[in-house]
């Protein structure tokens, strides 16, 4: 066997191995980008609903503390319940009015 064909097919050999090392390589990212890709996906789509729920309840619980800032009336938003009436000035003061209004004709 001539010199030149040992060294070449050590040479074909060698190249072959470096060149399924980088394909390897190349599938392997691609991969790991897919899943990465699809992890991002999801996790934007979470943030997503979670700013839809988030929003509506923020901007409801700024409303409340826009008018408990007014009546001065004080809210604990952690041991409120829903079901309980909060003491409402406007709905006292036309109650007040309503009495007076039957006082006289009594």
């Amino acid at each position: 066997m001539p010199y030149y064909t040992t060294y070449s097919m050590e040479l074909y050999v060698v190249f072959s191995i470096c060149l399924s090392l980088f394909l390897l390589g190349l599938s392997l990212g691609a991969i790991i980008e897919n899943k990465r890709l699809k992890n991002n996906y999801e996790m934007m789509k979470r943030i997503q609903e979670t700013q839809e729920i988030m929003i509506p309840l923020v901007s409801s619980m700024k409303e409340d503390y826009e008018k408990t800032k007014n009546t001065g009336t004080l809210v604990d938003y952690e041991l409120r319940d829903p079901d309980e009436t909060m003491e409402i000035p406007v709905f006292e003061q036309l109650q007040e009015e309503k009495c007076l209004k039957r006082s006289p004709r009594s």
